[in-house]
């Protein structure tokens, strides 16, 4: 289908023009739906181990994947963000699924579920594939979806080098505030896009 009008990607404004690069290269990787609907019942009741991630990451990818065995970076133009060491990052899941038994942070989920699969990065590709698959999960079990209904990538990536730079903070500081906001931002962005494309 081709869709005309505004470019949706060029409403709103993007960190860089390295991000908005990447940020249109989404369109030449494989499609994720298709892996998002398939494990839907065990990505939205976060039903998953390591192996079982394992698979999805690799079907995401389209390439077999392991778990991560060194130290990892992030790098971006504000600075590198350091990832937890392997050992730890093997936990992500149970920290989840703990993080998950407390009614208290219902609110909070997507937002923690996508810093902690990002700042684990427990496999050795497809950690922000997988992690935006996780917060959909996430975002399902708080709105109540019963699917994948929105696109939660070009967001994103849009806003990458600030995402980055509050997980930066967070990592050093232990502080939430700047992350949240920045999430929050992402969290419009991703309504705004899918506002646009709805109008279509």
């Amino acid at each position: 289908m081709l869709l005309v009008g505004p470019d949706p990607i060029a409403e709103g404004e993007v960190d860089n023009d390295y991000w908005d690069k990447k940020c249109r290269l989404l369109f030449l990787r494989p499609a994720i739906e298709p892996v998002a609907i398939s494990y839907w019942p065990r990505l939205a009741g976060m039903d998953l181990d390591v192996e079982r991630a394992q698979k999805i990451v690799s079907a995401l990818t389209t390439q077999a994947q392991v778990v991560r065995t060194r130290e990892g970076v992030g790098r971006s133009a504000s600075g590198n963000v350091g990832f937890e060491p392997p050992d730890r990052a093997r936990e992500w899941l149970d920290r989840l699924k703990e993080a998950q038994a407390k009614p208290e942070l219902a609110s909070v989920m997507p937002a923690y579920v996508f810093a902690s699969t990002i700042m684990a990065h427990p496999f050795a590709d497809g950690n922000g594939r997988l992690a935006r698959l996780l917060t959909l999960g996430a975002l399902a079990r708080l709105a109540g979806w019963d699917g994948p209904i929105v696109g939660l990538a070009p967001s994103f990536y849009r806003r990458a080098e600030s995402m980055g730079a509050a997980l930066d903070e967070l990592t050093f500081t232990g502080n939430w505030d700047r992350y949240f906001e920045v999430f929050i931002d992402i969290m419009a962005d991703v309504k705004s896009l899918m506002t646009a494309l709805a109008g279509r």
